[in-house]
């Protein structure tokens, strides 16, 4: 997922409406250059105009609190959109519900002139200027017709429309795609479709460098859009970056030079911010199939680099830490919700206060956009307070609503079986296990430390009654003889009774008479399928 090469981007020249038209190349030398003198001292003019409008801003906000002086910021950029990766702004303000129809409407209208711009240069075809003449001759072009048909046109021949600066590649597609799904922005399609297919290809075909790769689908999977286009492709490279190095146990250990050009030495190094965009892309991606395992221990790196101050560098050891790497940190911490989170998040949220400058936006010696981080920033400090209206997307905000209201559980499946069902049930918990991660599977032989307890009848009805969301009950003329399935299959009619029967699936061995399993009761029968068929069938409840 390498992002495509950067084109540099004009702005200055457009924000004045200046444009150097064939009759001015072809002027003799001496005018030539006297035009070009004068465009310049029209852009410097443009620019200290700029300078001080914007110091004046900057003197409004002075005694503005923290989070308003951040938020007058970004509606002063979304005001004066210079650059695509400004648009950052504007996909802030939309989701933390402000209109923006009249800045919207001036970024449609520009989309639209650079459209159509480029597929006109690619009609006319590569300019050449020819020194000894003066002339611009075209070379290359294809039929407008054709240029038109963006999808079926290279980005060699039809570069996209947007751009970034360099320190932007591996943000500024996601920029794009995230400001088309809050912005609400129709007519393009063409080209996001066009974009997606060409990430694709550069997945499907084996284009991964696994540390940009993993940063880049940080970004990405902070789009519900993008997710929608590619969703599988998104997937397999999570798959590859989730490949360790080598003999490593862990991805995230990255093998990289060390000290000084005298001094240098190669070692596995942990790279913190690839632990955090593993985090983050399973759970926007894998839903409740996501690699429990790797993510449990990406996100306990992450614990253990943090910094005494709250802050993380990006690499395991580096003195200089990053304002960057902090937030992206928080983002897979106040997620994935460890032991003690708040205490960390809290930590980390106080560093990034201390961090935000004069001006109201955060600046980084890493990362120089200071839009999109005073807007990763943001949606870091409102996740580590347990705010989820951020900039992900309007389904992740509804589903963390959703999800507010429910209680969370201790396992995602619970098995109830009698002893001699063991040698089926067993491959299938382990197979669970390996999908979901051991801790969020109740086995009993995975937790025989905490079941040899006095009262375990009453400790066992609390497990499977109120601290699981899946109960797997496999079925056979055992069942109803056995104890201990009595005393669990108690707490399981009560579910069922309350109208949680879809926290239910009924495995049978056999077709044995169990009280209160009636005959319109659905199950699936053990002897059609493998253990891990029935695994992925217990799986697939979760999903629904």
């Amino acid at each position: 997922m390498v992002a495509p090469p950067s084109r540099p981007a004009f702005f200055p020249v457009q924000m004045i409406g200046f444009k150097l038209n064939k009759k001015e190349m072809t002027e003799p030398r001496e005018e030539f250059e006297s035009d070009i003198e004068a465009l310049f001292k029209e852009l410097n003019e443009a620019y200290m105009s700029a300078q001080k409008t914007y110091k004046d801003f900057v003197k409004t906000i002075q005694d503005k609190e923290p989070r308003e002086k951040a938020e007058r910021w970004l509606e002063y950029v979304a005001s004066n959109i210079e650059t695509y990766g400004n648009q950052e702004a504007l996909v802030y303000l939309r989701s933390r519900g402000h209109e923006c129809n009249d800045e919207i409407s001036e970024l449609i209208d520009s989309w639209r002139r650079a459209a159509k711009r480029e597929i006109e240069e690619c009609s006319r075809g590569i300019g050449v200027h020819v020194l000894e003449t003066g002339e611009m001759k075209h070379k290359g072009g294809i039929p407008l017709s054709e240029a038109s048909n963006v999808r079926n046109v290279s980005s060699f021949l039809l570069p996209d429309f947007w751009s970034g600066r360099d320190e932007q590649q591996l943000s500024i597609d996601a920029t794009m795609l995230r400001t088309v799904e809050w912005c609400d922005i129709g007519g393009f399609d063409e080209w996001w479709e066009r974009l997606a297919q060409s990430l694709k290809r550069e997945i499907f075909q084996g284009g991964i460098e696994p540390v940009q790769s993993s940063i880049q689908l940080f970004h990405m999977v902070r789009s519900d859009y993008a997710i929608q286009l590619m969703d599988a492709a998104l997937v397999r490279a999570l798959e590859a970056i989730e490949l360790p190095f080598g003999d490593e146990r862990y991805p995230w250990l990255v093998f990289r030079a060390l000290g000084t050009e005298s001094t240098r030495e190669y070692s596995h190094v942990i790279h913190i911010t690839y632990a955090s965009s593993i985090v983050l892309s399973n759970m926007r991606l894998h839903s409740n199939r996501r690699n429990t395992e790797l993510v449990n221990q990406a996100v306990e790196t992450i614990l253990k680099t943090q910094t005494e101050d709250g802050s993380w560098p990006f690499w395991e050891g580096f003195k200089q830490t990053s304002v960057e790497a902090t937030a992206m940190c928080v983002h897979a911490v106040a997620l994935n919700k460890p032991r003690g989170w708040e205490r960390t998040v809290a930590k980390a949220r106080e560093w990034l206060w201390s961090k935000q400058s004069r001006e109201g936006c955060w600046i980084d010696k890493a990362s120089p956009d200071s839009v999109y981080l005073t807007v990763l920033v943001l949606d870091a400090i409102d996740l580590s307070e347990n705010k989820f209206e951020v900039t992900f997307g309007k389904r992740f905000s509804v589903e963390h609503r959703q999800s507010e209201t429910k209680s969370p559980r201790r396992f995602r499946v619970a098995l109830s079986f009698p002893g001699e069902l063991r040698e089926l049930v067993e491959p299938v918990a382990e197979s669970l296990a390996q999908k979901l991660g051991r801790k969020s599977v109740f086995y009993d032989r995975f937790y025989e430390a905490e079941l040899a307890r006095p009262n375990l009848d009453t400790y066992l009805q609390t497990i499977y009654h109120d601290q699981t969301d899946l109960i797997g009950i496999f079925l056979c003329s055992d069942y109803a003889d056995k104890e201990w399935c009595g005393l669990e299959w108690r707490a399981i009619r009560d579910l069922i009774k309350t109208r949680r029967d879809e926290d239910i699936i009924i495995i049978r061995t056999d077709s044995s008479t169990i009280p209160g399993i009636l005959s319109i009761d659905g199950y699936i029968d053990a002897h059609d399928h493998t253990p891990d068929q029935l695994a992925d069938l217990i799986l697939s409840r979760l999903e629904m």
